[in-house]
């Protein structure tokens, strides 16, 4: 609950994203004229009246609730598929789980950076209501080797807006194996790749662009 300060009075008021209130304040409350001054000099420039008041107040929560509504939910596949030519070893596609990883990294990034991504079944069923991101996995790769192997991912993506692409990009992640945290074996290194470019990618869909590159390939 917020809270409208009028003179020596304070009117409570529900959230931004609610505007009934607005009808009832402007019928049921007086409002009494006031002087306001001169941004520069200080001086008293005329009078404000409730009605004034009122419209100033209107617009500045009425942009907030407009502001609220564009943090739109972007809808992504619970499996984020391989790509049908990718070359990918079966023992990652098999034992690693790549596909769920990589939507439930992106699905708890964008929870840190107030981007709301739904997982859902079939992506395909949402048509082109509301905004979607389709992302392939297009590699996954052992990069280098010794005590300390490396491993890499690398996806593309769309975002959609009500079926108009709004970006297109291309990311890469690389990450090794260690001791401190302790990371060994290849699903473990690429699931640490998989979180470092859910950071990327929810960068993007923020601020999305075409032919976008993420990461190592950039």
């Amino acid at each position: 609950m917020l809270a409208l300060a009028v003179g020596a009075k304070e009117f409570p008021y529900p959230a931004p994203h609610s505007t009934m209130w607005l009808r009832d304040f402007v019928q049921k409350t007086p409002i009494p004229p006031t002087r306001i001054a001169g941004r520069e000099t200080g001086r008293e420039t005329g009078r404000v009246t409730g009605l004034r008041i009122v419209t100033v107040v209107a617009a500045h929560v009425l942009a907030g609730a407009g502001l609220a509504g564009a943090a739109e939910e972007v809808s992504i596949a619970t499996l984020i598929p391989f790509a049908e030519k990718a070359e990918i070893r079966e023992t990652i596609r098999e034992e690693c789980g790549l596909g769920s990883k990589l939507s439930k990294a992106l699905v708890k990034r964008g929870a840190k950076k107030e981007v709301t991504l739904v997982r859902v079944g079939n992506l395909e069923a949402t048509g082109d209501a509301g905004r979607s991101l389709e992302l392939r996995i297009t590699d996954a790769i052992q990069t280098s080797g010794g005590f300390f192997p490396a491993h890499s991912i690398t996806i593309d993506g769309v975002l959609k807006e009500e079926g108009r692409i709004v970006g297109t990009m291309e990311g890469t992640s690389l990450a090794a194996a260690s001791f401190i945290p302790f990371r060994r074996g290849q699903c473990a290194i690429l699931e640490e790749a998989i979180r470092l470019l859910a950071k990327d990618v929810i960068r993007w869909v923020k601020k999305p662009r075409l032919d976008a590159r993420l990461g190592e390939a950039g």
